[in-house]
């Protein structure tokens, strides 16, 4: 059995993904594009304020990706690269 280790990567950008995945080649990182599940964001929502900087107990990662998405919300590009790392074993 071999297991692989990815770092999760999250971008609304596919040009910024496009650069991001180009280094991890250089670097020798082994990157895999996540995506920003929407359905999430109803974790987030807050009745007093504008959003809870947490979500529900699934989805960490993606919920982090999402609330960057907010705080970017202007025009900005961003990536978050989750260190948690994601292991496929191939048998």
């Amino acid at each position: 059995m071999r297991t692989i280790v990815f770092e999760g990567v999250f971008t609304p950008s596919d040009d910024l993904a496009k650069e991001v995945f180009e280094a991890s080649e250089a670097s020798g990182e082994k990157l895999w594009r996540l995506p920003l599940e929407e359905s999430y964001w109803e974790s987030m929502k807050s009745g007093v304020a504008d959003m809870v900087n947490t979500g529900g107990r699934p989805g960490g990662a993606i919920t982090a990706a999402l609330f960057l998405k907010q705080v970017c919300a202007n025009g900005t590009f961003y990536v978050f690269i989750s260190l948690y790392k994601i292991m496929v074993c191939c048998f």
